[in-house]
């Protein structure tokens, strides 16, 4: 599958799934799909949870907004997400709340600091310092 970003051996990120993709996911590692996407975004798949599972993959809708990035929504997703069998590929519509969401469950393993998040976004292709929402939603979970 192309246009995914291994996080680590338990996470990965990618944009919006097409119908093909979601269908190729049983060819896969994986054993999760974690959708932050919001129903009424653009470009939707509203038969993704169906595709998923009949993939053989466990399914999760958990709607996350730029607008919704506060500690206690990040707190709920982040448990969500472990208890999601892994690997778990997680997506919204460009990946990056998808790397998000994956770099702040890595960081409370591994006790990573802001810079280090940042960083490390960074790396992926995803710049959270340039955006303020971002940045001070990292800022705010990880102090």
């Amino acid at each position: 599958m192309e246009n995914i970003i291994k996080i680590d051996d338990r996470l990965s990120v990618q944009g919006q799934l097409t119908p093909e993709q979601v269908q190729q996911l049983a060819d896969t590692e994986f054993k999760s799909v974690l959708n932050l996407r919001s129903a009424n975004e653009d470009g939707f798949l509203e038969t993704e949870q169906q595709l998923v599972e009949t993939a053989g993959l466990t399914y999760l809708h958990t709607p996350l907004t730029p607008a919704s990035l506060d500690v206690d929504r990040i707190e709920q997703i982040v448990r969500e997400l472990d208890r999601l069998d892994k690997p778990t590929l997680i997506h919204c519509k460009s990946g990056m709340r998808a790397a998000f969401i994956a770099l702040l469950y890595d960081a409370d393993r591994q006790k990573m600091t802001v810079d280090r998040v940042l960083e490390t976004g960074k790396q992926l292709g995803f710049d959270f310092a340039a955006n303020p929402q971002f940045k001070q939603a990292i800022e705010s979970y990880l102090s």
